[in-house]
């Protein structure tokens, strides 16, 4: 039975449309079947060192709610923990590590691990008590290794070095906020995670006697084969669960939550690489160079299977099922199995020879081959996948609907899905734009999307403009029908010359794209880049199947991107709601970073970060920026933001009228992806930078640095559904706050529901401020977040995180349309590559790097 919770903290105040309620979180507890009330604010000393801004208040604005979260007390332990630094060689993966660890505890020297220690899989053992290990190692080595097989098994060696003592009680006054957060707090907060994740990684590595249930895990989280869904692409989805310890004000807390893990999905090679092409039923042949195999797919297909294991059961004869040998994927081959050559006994043979000699003779013999050793190639139909394999790279686009449509629909006690459209048509845009000459482009059959289908977009977007304030002059655009694998930059060239000689020598100030609904990537990229970067025209891209069937409702959302993109102002924030904008000339800046996908090691990084140059923070502009892969502080920040000031400084000369250099006497910093352990990294490098940018453009402003997190698991989970926004849907009402309860012991952290979620289970967002010459309150930095969340331009309500950094969020996305599409990216053939090699890449994406066209770079191209 799930806990019941009883919460009584309240709070009082008053709201307005952009109001925020006031949350008080209690954490759900089993054991007692209710909630404690609220702590006050522990009172942090002048020796208390912190690495944000000490916590100056709670928030007490907004009409009290009562909420539950997915979190539960914990009970610190008294004794003293031992920390051990484990090395184990030869280097193994962290799966075999964890059986290795299991196996020496429980049978190589159970007398020393007893009770057992907690292993994280990979460099730290926690134990209860001092062990007796030793100076020398253990030699250990896996039961059941390789029984067909003359080599005896791999002997590892396992040496154990104690590294500290761990006081818990550091927690208790960390909590109270009686310690400073250092290193021995961090080192103890690692030692009380590995202890709860130790159970589900003892799963993981050695499922229950007779159970047909299959564990995986992944980070702090377990995956379990119960409820599992294949979505495409080779993938297939697995249900799990989260759990972590954090401290918040005057207790510890795990947080438990579900998780979705990405999964390759099992069988055979052949058929996970055609679902991976999105082409299951396919002949077995269409992976055959001599069938048509692109070398680019051939390289997609390498990058999707490299690190992936898989069994080879021709080799494997007589092995229980779980029992095969594994092997890594390096690489696939160019050529297929029938024309890979090597020498065996002095003669030339090829693969498909190879294995006839071996009484089995290829189905598909000019199919592709994967390497899984130095020169050792396997045919792809020989070759099986086990399951439960995580994917450690990127889902595709076109999948990530179905992902969330996961994710958010079980457990049904938990989640409601309700589908609501976004009341439009009876509003106004604040400043609408105007499209004087606009073309159509479709790249779709026209038998599919015909005459008629055109005639009515065209006069849906014009009648659905005009009622939303836009001036549309030209009423019989251009359209265009073109092949979507076709030369687009040749398109868009002839198209705009035509709209040229149409409109008398002018040419279109917009162009709205028709792609089909599958394989549309690779044409949206071309369209962005040769329409937004190379001749800095606005693009709009629609979905056929969307066009076909639109409605009002449809045209309302379509223009909302329209109208910024030309230079337009949806919506501004409630001026009471945003008086810390308008009091003083404040610029607010989104940052964020975005790195290459899991597995890819010659990938660079892109930075962003947008900012606003009107007063009511309701119009960005860019900057972008490519840097080391994986490197998360931002190199080129100062640039950056220097870009971001002087955009601020002319758009207030020319548009609002203020005298030349006038420029912000406040810098709000939202910065994006960044976690907690990071903190102090953002701190030293990057505020520095923005400080210097400052300097170097003449303005002297107070600057705010606010994290905003939102990869964690913190629910919250309203006790009265009349108080939310929908009561059918049970989310907690868009504006809640919650600040007390689960906050940081000492610093100035808050978490913010700021929408109402359509699907499942509203996430809300985490902010931490790091640094405040403003001297915000509580209060002031909550209200002036919640109020940048209703100023996105795509949307009528308000959204999950505050604009600019959802803006700096797109950007970063949409680095591929500033590369030719005709290139090959620098893709490698694996994601193994040398120091030279990667700084090589890096150099290479820094040079093919195409700048935004000037015609874009002042209007808002990413919406």
């Amino acid at each position: 039975m799930p806990p019941r919770s009883n919460p009584k903290p309240k709070a009082t105040g008053g709201g307005s449309r952009q109001g925020s309620t006031r949350g008080g979180a209690g954490a759900g507890d089993s054991s007692r079947g209710g909630v404690g009330s609220l702590l006050s604010a522990p009172s942090a000393g002048s020796h208390i060192t912190t690495v944000g801004v000490k916590r100056p208040n709670f928030g007490t604005n907004g009409r009290a709610v009562d909420v539950v979260i997915n979190a539960y007390p914990v009970t610190i332990p008294q004794a003293i923990i031992h920390h051990y630094d484990v090395v184990i060689e030869p280097d193994a993966i962290s799966r075999v590590k964890v059986l290795l660890i299991r196996e020496l505890q429980e049978v190589v020297a159970p007398q020393v691990f007893t009770p057992k220690a907690a292993y994280d899989g990979q460099k730290n053992i926690f134990a209860a008590r001092e062990l007796s290990v030793g100076p020398g190692s253990f030699d250990v080595s896996l039961p059941g290794g390789r029984p067909s097989s003359s080599r005896p098994p791999t002997i590892y060696k396992i040496k154990l070095t104690k590294v500290q003592e761990i006081n818990p009680e550091l927690l208790q006054r960390f909590s109270e906020g009686k310690q400073s957060q250092d290193n021995a707090i961090q080192t103890a907060l690692t030692a009380l995670n590995v202890v709860v994740r130790m159970a589900p990684l003892d799963l993981a590595a050695h499922p229950p006697p007779n159970s047909t249930d299959l564990y995986t895990f992944d980070a702090r989280s377990i995956y379990i084969n119960k409820e599992t869904q294949r979505i495409g692409g080779g993938i297939e989805l697995w249900r799990g669960y989260f759990q972590s310890i954090r401290p918040t004000i005057g207790r510890m807390i795990i947080n438990i939550d579900i998780a979705t893990g990405t999964m390759y999905k099992p069988g055979t090679l052949i058929s996970l690489a055609l679902d991976f092409l999105g082409r299951p039923n396919d002949n077995p042949n269409t992976l055959s160079p001599k069938g048509g195999l692109r070398d680019q797919t051939r390289l997609l297909i390498s990058r999707f299977l490299s690190g992936l294991r898989i069994f080879t059961p021709h080799t494997e004869k007589g092995r229980e099922k779980g029992k095969e040998r594994m092997r890594s994927i390096k690489k696939v081959s160019k050529e297929g199995a029938d024309a890979i050559t090597f020498e065996k006994d002095g003669k030339k043979t090829t693969v498909a020879q190879y294995f006839k000699g071996l009484n089995m003779t290829l189905k598909h013999p000019s199919v592709i081959c994967v390497e899984v050793g130095k020169g050792a190639w396997v045919p792809l139909e020989l070759c099986m996948v086990p399951p439960g394999q995580i994917m450690r790279k990127e889902v595709p686009p076109e999948l990530k609907k179905s992902v969330l449509n996961f994710a958010t629909k079980k457990p049904a006690e938990r989640l409601q899905i309700i589908k609501r459209g976004l009341p439009v048509i009876d509003k106004q845009l604040y400043s609408p734009s105007r499209i004087r000459r606009w073309v159509v482009v479709v790249y779709t059959p026209r038998n599919w999307f015909n005459d008629q289908n055109v005639g009515n977009l065209v006069q849906g977007l014009i009648s659905n403009a005009r009622k939303l304030g836009i001036i549309i002059d030209e009423t019989d655009p251009l359209c265009r029908w073109e092949n979507a694998q076709g030369n687009v930059q040749d398109h868009l060239s002839k198209l705009g010359k035509a709209s040229v000689d149409k409109n008398g020598g002018q040419g279109p100030d917009l162009i709205v794209a028709v792609l089909p609904d599958s394989g549309n990537v690779d044409i949206y990229t071309r369209i962005k880049h040769f329409g937004d970067i190379r001749q800095g025209v606005a693009t709009q891209c629609l979905l056929v199947n969307k066009a076909k069937r639109a409605n009002d409702q449809y045209w309302a959302n379509v223009l909302l991107k329209i109208n910024v993109k030309l230079g337009g102002m949806n919506v501004i924030p409630d001026p009471a709601a945003s008086a810390v904008l308008t009091s003083t000339p404040t610029l607010v800046i989104g940052a964020d970073v975005i790195h290459p996908p899991p597995g890819v090691e010659d990938g660079a990084s892109f930075t962003a970060v947008v900012g606003n140059v009107d007063a009511n923070a309701v119009r960005y502009v860019s900057s972008m920026k490519v840097q080391t892969g994986r490197k998360e502080i931002i190199e080129d920040l100062k640039d950056m933001v220097k870009h971001l000031i002087t955009n601020f400084k002319d758009y207030q000369q020319a548009k609002e009228g203020k005298p030349a250099g006038f420029g912000p006497k406040r810098i709000i910093f939202y910065r994006d992806g960044v976690s907690e352990g990071q903190f102090s990294h953002v701190l030293e490098q990057e505020l520095p930078l923005i400080k210097a940018a400052c300097k170097e453009t003449g303005v002297d402003a107070k600057i705010t640095l606010i994290v905003v997190g939102k990869r964690h698991h913190i629910r919250f989970i309203p006790v009265n559904a009349q108080l939310t926004d929908d009561a059918r849907r049970g989310n907690c009402s868009a504006g809640t706050v919650v600040d007390q309860g689960i906050g940081h012991p000492t610093e100035f952290d808050y978490y913010l529901l700021s929408h109402g979620a359509l699907l499942g289970t509203s996430r809300p967002s985490h902010y931490s401020v790091l640094y405040d010459d403003n001297g915000f309150n509580a209060d002031s930095v909550q209200a002036l977040s919640f109020a940048l969340c209703h100023v996105f331009a795509r949307a009528t309500r308000s959204v999950s995180i505050p604009a600019p950094v959802y803006y700096a969020d797109i950007v970063c996305a949409r680095n591929k349309i500033h590369y030719d599409p005709a290139g090959a990216g620098g893709m490698s053939e694996t994601g193994t590559l040398t120091s030279t090699q990667i700084a090589n890449a890096l150099e290479s994406k820094k040079r093919g790097f195409l700048a935004l066209h000037q015609n874009q770079s002042k209007l808002m191209y990413f919406s």
